[in-house]
C-alpha cells in the first residue's frame, strides 16, 4: 500500500463504532490495526508520580492530580511506559501534554524506551513546549491552537516549533502561508465527517488530520491524493 502524504492521526484511539474507553491500550492497538499513522493522547500525572492518558482533569468527579495509578488502572486508564512499549516500531505518537510539571519526567521515561525520535509533543501552553526543548531538542513538538486560544496565532513567527495543530474550524489562508513559511507542518484537529475532511484536503498543505474517524479519514486522504 503507498503510504500518503497527509498522516492521519487517531483522536485518543481508536473507539468509533465499539464499546472501547478511548486513551486505553485497547484504543491504541485498534488505531494500530485500522492503519492509522499516529495515536493522539493525553498526559496528566497521577498523586504518586505516574503519568497516565487522561483528557478530562477528573474522573468520575475525582481529580487525576488526587489519584493513585492503582485506582485509575481498575478504570483502564493507561500509564506512559505501557503505551510506548505496545506502540514501539508500530506507530508514532502525538502527546498532549494537559498540566505543566510533568515534562522532565515524561522526556526521562521517552528516553528509557528510546522513542525520542518517534514522537510529537504538543500543548495549548507553549512554555510547556520550550521545557520539552530545552530538556532533550531531538524531540518534535507542537503548539495546539482552538477558538479559545486563538491569540496563540500571533505567536507563530516567532515560536521554534515543529508542527502547528489548529481546530479545522480556525483554517484559513493567511494561517496556512504563516505556517508553511516558518516551515513548520500543520495539522487540523478534530475532523470527523467526509465534507470537513476533503474541505481541508483541497486547502492543501495539510500534514495531518486528527480524526476520530480514522478508516473514513484514511479513506478520503487516499482518495484526495490519488485522483487529485
Amino acid at each position: 500500500m503507498v503510504e500518503a502524504t497527509v498522516k492521519v492521526v487517531a483522536h485518543r484511539g481508536s473507539t468509533k463504532g465499539s464499546i472501547i474507553q478511548e486513551n486505553t491500550l485497547p484504543a491504541f492497538e485498534r488505531a494500530i490495526m485500522l492503519g492509522a499513522d499516529y495515536i493522539e493522547t493525553d498526559l496528566r500525572k497521577t498523586v504518586d508520580g505516574q503519568i497516565v492518558c487522561v483528557h478530562d482533569e477528573s474522573v468520575e468527579g475525582k481529580k487525576v492530580k488526587y489519584l493513585t495509578y492503582a485506582a485509575l488502572r481498575k478504570q483502564g486508564v493507561a500509564k506512559l511506559e505501557d503505551v510506548l512499549r505496545l506502540c514501539k516500531g508500530r506507530i508514532r505518537l502525538n502527546f498532549e501534554l494537559k498540566e505543566q510539571q510533568l515534562e522532565k519526567d515524561f522526556v526521562r521515561i521517552v528516553e528509557q524506551n528510546g522513542m525520542s525520535n518517534d514522537i510529537i509533543v504538543t500543548s495549548f501552553d507553549y512554555s510547556a513546549i520550550q521545557t520539552i526543548q530545552r530538556i532533550n531538542p531531538m524531540i518534535q513538538t507542537g503548539l495546539i491552537i482552538g477558538k479559545r486560544n486563538r491569540f496563540q496565532r500571533k505567536r507563530l513567527p516567532l515560536a521554534h516549533i515543529d508542527v502547528v495543530c489548529i481546530h479545522y474550524s480556525l483554517l484559513t489562508d493567511q494561517l496556512i502561508d504563516t505556517v508553511k513559511n516558518h516551515r513548520s507542518m500543520l495539522w487540523v484537529w478534530t475532523v470527523n465527517n467526509r465534507s470537513d475532511i476533503q474541505k481541508c484536503l483541497k486547502k492543501n498543505n495539510i500534514d495531518g488530520i486528527i480524526t476520530d474517524e480514522v478508516t473514513l479519514c484514511r479513506n478520503v486522504v487516499m482518495d484526495y491524493e490519488t485522483f487529485r
